[in-house]
């Protein structure tokens, strides 16, 4: 009867499995874009997962996956809700088998956690991956299914590289058409590839022609399984003068479609060739000296041919001479600031449509080592017809611009009238023939291109002596213009000179003392400006002296510059040694960043034995002052990382010999030291309960810790460690980029801790508010993440779990139980003695979940009932004999045999109602009845003599007993069916005895003894 009792009331709740199995395959070779599992139109699929529900009694339930990637730095999961998920049915005993087409949208970015798009859409590195799959009920949000995960190695398929034609290369036409297309596979993991060759016309020549290859839809098209092509005369036939740019897409094959196991997606470099007749070299080249400082060189223009000249010079018979070039689109050009009486070499080659032509042979031209004084020059200065081709008419000339003349360079100095380009007006002219004289011009309706170049009409000089001393200049000019011109020239002198000085050819006390010369101008500016304000009391003379002089200053700068940049080879030569590799003047120095980078070495070469040589580190390259002195010596050691920074200027000072050190004259060379830092990016913090490994919290996420009743303060150690995106190792990252933060913000120790670590481990204790622990990393884009902790109290406490209608009907049945006893009473000697007993209990505490960063809500309850039954069978004579005396009717005691049945039944129920704390219903985790029943046998003989008398009493008995127990626990499955497996034994016969004679309250003797006759027996199963 109780277990029937205890059976109607658990029969009805289910317990909680993981009752479908989960087999995971991937397709080898495995793609290797993440965008390929998440296309679901493929015919073959990457990922195959076969789920089986062993329950056969459950039909179309609707369950939802959970999927995981993890391997190689990368790891990411699907989130709850899958935007385009299926719905998936599944049935007991019936695989369910999914594909692509179910799998693909748990793969799409939207619906992934833990992955940014940069990565998603970047190659997957090559390395070993898993792809692991859970399964939930869709309604509950049970579990049904446990993590399995399939493992697969990813290889990275280099896409082809191009072989011929050659980059840029120029194919004749000809009669037939014969093009061979080469390149050279670099697959390494797949058998069966083809090769999509794409060919596109390029129309806009002003266009790269990758970009245009991009834009541009293919002329020709074809796919072959060789790694070449001949383009003949079975193919569309290709235009002369045209450009073409080709590509070569690899394609892995399967069945009949394409899979993703290629970088770029197989996709090759854009190569582009030109058809076309080779660039001819220009004709009828020569030169010919002009002056001290000048040559000019001419050759036969062919505006059909060449759209541009580019012209090369060079010192003749000097070591190490550097090559020179200038570019036009005339038919000849002079080459300004040579040296006099030096002899010069020169070759000349012109830019065709598609490239440029071979040089012509290499001339030479010795410029002259006097000026010829009595020279004629035309009063008259007209444009050349043939070399300006430019008729485009400048749209805004203003007083103070320079144009070219011919061989000079016009300074304007007033405008009469100006349109479109067409200006009228005055200025002057410096004769350099005539020792720099300066010649006063006038012109009329003459026509200035967009190149300053004077294009059409005449400038005719004046003769006048004193030019500029007369009263026109001064008051036909106006003060604004005049004054912003000579701005111009002073800002346009100081970026010189420190271009110079960036580029090495000048020293930093050369340009201090150009810097000088500058400032002398700026003074003389102010003087101007304040004479200006004079109006008609303006001293002329002094403005004109002023004016000179800052011109004359100019030109001082000017030969000081084109010197310096003449003899900069020689400073060039001297370079700073570092690892083997020289660095001239401005260079950069990359070191790649470590930790442990320690001292590093740099030596100057170049500089003679005797040299002396002072080594500094500076702020940039044109402060005079070090930032910090690192010592003498060819050579030095500095502790970059530890003593100075990440990105210096190193410099090093050198005199010819001690004896000029320190005030002699001295050159330097710097380079940039720059300590290169790879760049990472902080992809995840984890939190992990360093007992339970599995329970894990993620950034943005809180961690619960429960906290069980203690005297002391409760302790767990929690491990943080970081995710980045590249795994580059620790030495590799600088401490500053990993900074972090675990006190309580607002507080005056909320700095940064434990610099550079990838992991650290925290001792918390327990506290009421939440303990939030944050990171910041990454290079060169910072990012922060966090996680908080937060500790919850076990708050056990009793409840009631059985429902109180349940407990107050089986309290009645026991009650009603015990009213047996009295009717057994009405038997005499044979009494059936009926012991039932109950007990309900139920709990409530919290308890971490073991597999997740939540915690759980258990409800425990249960019944513990017993039912023991005794019945005492005395055996009747003559197993038994009555000591009475009849005569006086008194008894002293019985002597007999005796038989009593034993049996009891023991029973309890346990039930568990779970809630996680994330949430809203509980669920029932266990519901068990466990069973427990007994039955024997306890035979033997007892006397018990002068019971009745006060002074003496004798009980002796010896027995022998043996009993059948029945045990087993009883499980209810999803299907409320139960499953009972009882344990049957036949225990072992023990025999005894036990006896005791007393006197009143005194014993004289008492013993016990048993001992076990025989083993336990197993009768079932």
């Amino acid at each position: 009867m109780l277990y029937f009792l205890f059976l109607s009331f658990f029969s009805n709740v289910t317990a909680q499995r993981f009752p479908v199995q989960v087999f995971p395959r991937v397709v080898p070779p495995a793609p290797v874009n993440f965008y390929n599992y998440a296309d679901g139109s493929t015919l073959n699929s990457p990922l195959q997962v076969l789920l089986l529900l062993g329950d056969l009694s459950i039909n179309r339930r609707q369950i939802r996956l959970k999927v995981y990637f993890e391997g190689n730095g990368i790891a990411f999961e699907s989130i709850d809700n899958v935007t385009g998920a299926p719905v998936l049915l599944i049935d007991g005993g019936t695989p369910l088998y999914l594909t692509n087409v179910e799998l693909a949208p748990y793969f799409e970015l939207p619906n992934l956690r833990g992955i940014s798009s940069r990565v998603y859409g970047r190659t997957i590195p090559e390395g070993s991956y898993q792809f692991c799959f859970e399964v939930f009920d869709l309604i509950t949000g049970n579990k049904l299914g446990d993590k399995t995960c399939a493992t697969t190695f990813i290889f990275k398929n280099e896409p082809p590289l191009l072989n011929l034609p050659l980059q840029d290369a120029i194919l004749e036409p000809k009669a037939v058409e014969n093009i061979v297309f080469q390149w050279t596979p670099r697959h390494i993991n797949v058998s069966n590839v083809e090769y999509e060759l794409s060919l596109v016309e390029i129309w806009d020549e002003r266009v790269d022609p990758r970009t245009a290859f991009l834009s541009s839809p293919p002329v020709f098209q074809t796919t072959t399984r060789a790694t070449s092509f001949v383009y003949g005369p079975a193919q569309p036939p290709l235009l002369n003068d045209k450009r073409y740019a080709w590509q070569v897409k690899a394609k892995a094959i399967k069945g009949a479609e394409e899979i993703g196991l290629f970088k770029n997606e197989g996709k090759s470099e854009i190569y582009w060739f030109s058809k076309t007749e080779p660039c001819v070299m220009p004709t009828g080249v020569y030169g010919e000296p002009k002056g001290l400082s000048r040559m000019n060189i001419f050759w036969d223009e062919d505006l059909t041919v060449y759209n541009e000249y580019e012209i090369t010079y060079r010192e003749k018979g000097k070591a190490n001479a550097r090559w020179f070039s200038k570019r036009t689109n005339a038919g000849w050009a002079t080459v300004w600031d040579l040296k006099p009486n030096t002899t010069y070499e020169f070759k000349l080659r012109g830019k065709c449509k598609f490239g440029y032509s071979p040089y012509t042979k290499t001339q030479s031209i010795t410029t002259e080592a006097a000026e010829d004084k009595t020279a004629n020059y035309n009063c008259g200065i007209v444009p050349d017809a043939i070399a300006i081709t430019n008729r485009e008419g400048h749209p805004n000339i203003l007083i103070g611009d320079r144009i070219t003349a011919g061989d000079f360079i016009v300074t304007i100095t007033d405008i009469t009238s100006e349109q479109d380009g067409v200006i009228s007006g005055s200025g002057f002219v410096r004769v350099p023939y005539l020792e720099q004289a300066r010649f006063g011009v006038t012109f009329n309706n003459i026509l200035v291109n967009t190149d300053y170049q004077l294009a059409k009409g005449e400038i005719v000089t004046l003769y006048d002596p004193v030019f500029g001393e007369g009263e026109e200049m001064i008051v036909n000019l106006p003060v604004t213009e005049w004054l912003e011109n000579i701005r111009g020239v002073i800002n346009n002198n100081r970026n010189k000179v420190h271009e110079a000085l960036v580029n090495g050819n000048i020293t930093q006390e050369e340009a201090d003392e150009l810097e000088e010369q500058i400032e002398e101008q700026e003074q003389l500016k102010e003087e101007i400006e304040e004479e200006l304000t004079k109006g008609d009391d303006a001293d002329k003379e002094k403005v004109r002296e002023a004016r000179e002089s800052t011109e004359k200053i100019t030109e001082q700068i000017g030969q000081k510059l084109n010197s310096a940049q003449t003899n900069s080879a020689n400073i060039s030569s001297v370079v700073i040694q570092y690892k083997g590799q020289n660095y001239k003047h401005t260079d950069t120095i990359n070191i790649p960043f470590n930790r442990n980078l320690g001292k590093q070495l740099f030596k100057i070469i170049g500089i003679k034995e005797e040299a002396k040589v002072d080594w500094a580190f500076y702020t940039n390259l044109d402060v005079k002052e070090a930032s910090s002195s690192l010592g003498n010596g060819k050579a030095i050691e500095v502790n970059l990382i530890k003593d100075y920074g990440d990105n210096l200027v190193l410099g090093a000072e050198y005199w010819k010999s001690e004896d000029d050190f320190p005030e002699g004259k001295s050159k330097e060379v710097r380079v940039f030291i720059k300590v290169v830092k790879e760049p990472f990016e902080l992809v995840e913090l984890i939190a992990t309960h360093k007992d339970k490994p599995k329970r894990i919290a993620k950034s943005g996420e809180t961690l619960y810790l429960i906290d069980p009743p203690s005297a002391t303060d409760t302790k767990k150690e929690v491990v943080y460690n970081i995710e980045i995106e590249s795994e580059l190792p620790k030495e590799q990252i600088d401490n500053s980029n990993i900074q972090w933060f675990y006190d309580k913000p607002g507080t005056s120790s909320y700095s940064p801790k434990n610099e550079g670590e990838k992991i650290i481990t925290r001792n918390l204790v327990e506290n009421s508010d939440k303990i939030n622990t944050a990171v910041k990393g990454g290079y060169s884009e910072v990012l922060e993440k966090n996680v908080d902790v937060q500790w919850v109290k076990e708050n056990k406490q009793k409840i009631k779990v059985v429902p109180p209608s349940i407990q107050n009907t089986i309290n009645t049945v026991f009650k009603n139980m015990k009213r047996l006893n009295e009717i057994t009473e009405k038997f005499g000697k044979y009494k059936l003695k009926i012991e039932p007993k109950i007990e309900f209990f139920g709990s409530e505490f919290n308890q971490e979940d073991e597999i997740s960063r939540f915690y759980n809500i258990i409800r425990d309850g249960g019944i513990n009932a017993s039912l023991d039954l005794k019945y005492k069978v005395p055996l009747p004579p003559p197993y038994s004999i009555d000591l009475t005396i009849p005569w006086i009717d008194y008894s002293i005691g019985e002597i007999g045999a005796y038989i009593d049945i034993i049996a009891s039944l023991k029973t309890s129920g346990i039930l568990r109602y779970q809630k996680r704390s994330d949430q809203k219903t509980f669920n029932i985790v266990m519901n068990t009845i466990a069973i427990k029943g007994e039955g024997g046998l306890e035979f033997g003989a007892k006397a018990n003599v002068l019971p009745e008398v006060e002074l003496v009493t004798i009980n002796l008995k010896a027995y022998g007993k043996s009993k059948l127990s029945v045990s087993g626990k009883v499980n209810f499955t999803t299907s409320n069916n139960t499953n009972f497996k009882p344990e049957i034994y036949l225990e072992p016969l023990i025999g005894g005895f036990n006896g005791e004679i007393k006197t009143g309250d005194y014993i004289i003797f008492k013993d016990t003894f048993e001992k076990q006759l025989s083993q336990r027996i197993k009768i079932y199963p």
